[in-house]
């Protein structure tokens, strides 16, 4: 019965997350310019990938993860 309600669920409301909202995170290092930008359903999500971007772009672990934000 369970199985039955998820496919239901699935099927009316899509598994493509179309009314999840995506949140976008901006990462930054201002001693050597480089930035990172995240996207995610989370927060959490969307602020590492941005750190992480942030970091292969040239930016230091001791900035990236401090200057974040939303956008």
């Amino acid at each position: 019965m369970k199985r039955i309600f998820a496919i239901a669920v699935l099927a009316l409301f899509g598994s493509n997350g179309a009314f999840a909202k995506e949140i976008t995170v901006k990462s930054w290092c201002p001693m050597t310019k480089a930035s990172g930008i995240g996207k995610g359903a989370t927060l959490e999500v969307a602020r590492e990938l941005a750190i992480k971007k942030c970091l292969a772009n040239g930016g230091l672990s001791s900035c990236c993860p401090k200057f974040t934000r939303q956008i």
